[in-house]
């Protein structure tokens, strides 16, 4: 939102209110969203909970509850549907840009001008991939019926994030995987996949510390993601289970010392796996940059076909040395083994793969430079949302589906956005 105000656009912002949201969270919101430069700022607040007619209904509301599931179908926001749009048509915007699916809901009653959204995540893989693990701690009885009722659940939701995404006349993801299963599996075939703009972590960098740092001694490795994710616990489960027993095998454990970087706790059972004197966690960092570029190696060692890989395109820009799982490549075409990366499918591989990177220096040179030329010419926000933003405008240009025929035919220009 900010690159399309720096750009020239009329851009105004229209939120829905969390739960409890105070009159004073309100205003310091506002003065904060002005001073980001947008031209107006309002926000809907939240309905509370519906009383829903239909018995059936609430009470699979209330068991899926019980399961921790909170399907968007079962959830409140289209109470706040018509105030929504009255409150666009006090804007009356070119384009609303919206961020995921709560959003979505909530601009259903808008059908006078284009929807685009940006969609972070499909949530059905994510919560299959916590059932498996990221749930340990929870009872036995409890997983089991987690795990009886997921297929009626993951059913309602695919169901229901179609009909959501089928409202919009644009929409993408940051995962192509994401959005190439949209288009095959649920047959939305206006959704695109757009890199993930990302800041230049290189920027924090002290001019000293350009360049390929010399090798530690033990190789320093470094593996990023807050501890309460479902994607960055099954990667450390994979790392500890299946990497670390083979380096411990090599007999090569002691020629690394493993950084683990995120907020939050590990859960008890990961916990325990991490108590090594090789694996240290450092949680936040002030001066994550440096961190992550002063490794002999990031590894990414997520071996699921969730999400994107957010943390890649970190160390593409701050130069750092990437090493990851072959599942990575699913959601990032642009990652291409030997050139800014090394891949493998297993952990074997990937453990040759850092004994590799981190002895040949030219190679990790290589890598740091191609790892940053690819941020530059995909991840870059000055490239990244200027795709974006050339999507929203030829969207506009288009009319959207149904929106010439909604406003009479009357030319549209990209001159304001809401969302």
């Amino acid at each position: 939102a900010r690159y399309l105000a720096r750009a020239g656009h009329d851009v105004g912002v229209l939120y829905l209110e969390p739960l409890g949201c105070t009159a004073d969270q309100r205003q310091a919101d506002r003065r904060a969203l002005l001073d980001m430069g947008f031209s107006f700022v309002d926000s809907v607040p939240d309905p509370g909970r519906r009383a829903s007619p239909a018995l059936l209904r609430r009470a699979l509301f209330y068991f899926m509850a019980l399961c921790r599931y909170t399907p968007e179908a079962f959830r409140y926001w289209d109470r706040q549907t018509e105030l929504v749009a009255h409150a666009v048509d006090r804007f009356q915007p070119d384009l609303c840009l919206l961020y995921h699916f709560e959003p979505i809901e909530g601009f259903l009653g808008v059908r006078h001008v284009p929807k685009v959204a940006g969609i972070g995540n499909l949530m059905h893989k994510v919560r299959r991939l916590r059932l498996r693990v990221g749930d340990r701690d929870s009872s036995a009885l409890l997983q089991l019926v987690r795990s009886l009722t997921y297929p009626l659940w993951e059913r309602q939701y695919l169901r229901n994030a179609a009909e959501l995404i089928a409202s919009l006349d644009g929409a993408w993801f940051f995962a192509d995987n994401y959005a190439r299963y949209c288009r095959q599996a649920l047959g939305l075939s206006h959704v695109r996949y757009f890199p993930n703009p990302a800041q230049d972590e290189r920027e924090q960098l002290p001019a000293a510390h350009n360049g390929t740092p010399p090798p530690h001694t033990p190789y320093r490795v470094v593996l990023v993601g807050h501890l309460a994710g479902t994607a960055t616990r099954s990667g450390l489960k994979f790392f500890t289970e299946q990497m670390v027993p083979l380096l411990e095998r090599q007999g090569q454990i002691d020629a690394f010392e493993f950084l683990i970087v995120g907020k939050f706790q590990p859960p008890a059972w990961l916990a325990s796996k991490l108590r090594r004197p090789q694996i240290k966690l450092l949680g936040f960092v002030d001066n994550f940059a440096h961190t992550i570029h002063d490794a002999d190696a990031v590894l990414v060692p997520i071996p699921d076909d969730i999400g994107n890989r957010l943390r890649i395109v970190s160390a593409f820009s701050a130069e750092a040395c990437v090493v990851t799982h072959v599942s990575s490549c699913w959601g990032m075409p642009e990652l291409v083994d030997g050139d800014n990366c090394l891949i493998a499918d297993d952990a074997p591989g990937l453990v040759r793969h850092l004994q590799r990177v981190c002895a040949d220096r030219r190679l990790n040179h290589h890598l740091r430079k191609g790892g940053r030329q690819t941020y530059e010419q995909y991840f870059h926000p000055d490239v990244a949302c200027r795709r974006i933003e050339e999507f929203l405008i030829q969207t506009v240009r288009e009319g959207g589906r149904g929106y010439k025929e909604s406003r009479d035919g009357a030319d549209a220009h990209p001159a304001s956005v809401a969302g």
